[in-house]
């Protein structure tokens, strides 16, 4: 238990710091406005469940779906404008797949209910918990280009799925979306895992060469 809050706090520590040295590298940067899009489009994706939740409550699903698409573009233009304007950073490519998870799992919520997305809803939530879990052990989870594709994919059904609400439509229409969907999410899991543990093996080593080194 000690190890562990050791490691959540070791994590919040290094996300912080990340920031902190956001700030300064805005700060000595010649165009801040360049250094700082890239993350308000990605910081963006945090407040679209506050937006698209309550249209869809009020059953407002065409308001929803524009909602869904704007945010979901944010995702495509982020990374792209950090590297056009080289202003990529640590606290950026920490705080994008933390924006995904609460962009996607918000969207998601509406259709907790349905039986056709249970499945969609456990596996992104599988993969937000190897990512928390790769974080808690300082090993810097990253968004992987099979991570990205996972997140557009998934991006697209829940716009389609929201589309076929605003125009009476069974989400079972979007049986072979989901499918391919589920299976690139499930693809993804194993991919986030391998990589995780081979930070973890790469660690060990490097500890045991450490100590062999003090030893002698």
């Amino acid at each position: 238990k000690n190890k562990g809050d050791i490691m959540k706090k070791n994590a919040f520590t290094n996300f912080i710091d990340d920031y902190k040295d956001f700030l300064e590298d805005v700060k000595k940067s010649d165009n801040k406005i360049k250094k700082v899009i890239p993350n308000l489009l990605t910081f963006s994706r945090l407040f679209a469940p506050f937006v698209i939740l309550p249209a869809t409550l009020f059953g407002s699903f065409p308001l929803a779906v524009t909602f869904a698409g704007m945010f979901a573009l944010t995702d495509a233009f982020d990374g792209f404008l950090a590297r056009k304007w080289n202003a990529t950073s640590e606290f950026g490519k920490n705080l994008d797949p933390i924006c995904d998870k609460f962009f996607v799992l918000g969207l998601i919520i509406p259709f907790i209910t349905n039986p056709t997305m249970i499945l969609t809803l456990i596996l992104e939530g599988a993969i937000g918990i190897i990512n928390l879990n790769s974080a808690f052990k300082n090993n810097k989870p990253r968004s992987t280009y099979l991570g990205k594709g996972k997140t557009v994919l998934l991006s697209i059904l829940l716009t389609s799925s929201y589309l076929c609400k605003a125009i009476n439509i069974p989400l079972e229409t979007l049986f072979p979306l989901i499918a391919i969907t589920n299976t690139v999410q499930a693809i993804t899991a194993i991919d986030y895992m391998h990589i995780d543990n081979k930070k973890d093996i790469i660690k060990n080593v490097e500890e045991i060469v450490k100590n062999n080194e003090n030893e002698n």
